[in-house]
C-alpha cells in the first residue's frame, strides 16, 4: 500500500472519528436535525469521506472495504 492510499484511508478514518465525536451526546435524530452546526459538520466531513474513497478506488480499483 502507497503513501498516499494510506493517506486517504486515514483521512476516512479521521472525518469518521469526528462525526462519533460529533454525535456522542446526541440521543435523537430532532436533536441532530436541529442543531445546524453539527449537522452542517458532520454533512462536511461525510463529503470528506466520499472524495477519499472516490481517491482511494482510483488508485486502487481492488480496494477490498469490509467492516470489523
Amino acid at each position: 500500500m502507497n503513501d498516499e492510499l494510506k493517506k486517504y484511508l486515514l483521512d476516512i478514518l479521521d472525518a469518521l472519528t469526528s462525526i462519533e465525536e460529533f454525535t456522542t451526546s446526541v440521543s435523537s435524530f430532532y436533536l441532530y436535525r436541529d442543531n445546524l452546526m453539527m449537522k452542517a459538520a458532520v454533512e462536511r466531513k461525510l463529503e470528506i469521506i466520499g472524495d477519499a474513497m472516490n481517491k482511494a478506488i482510483k488508485l486502487s480499483p481492488d480496494l477490498a472495504i469490509t467492516s470489523k
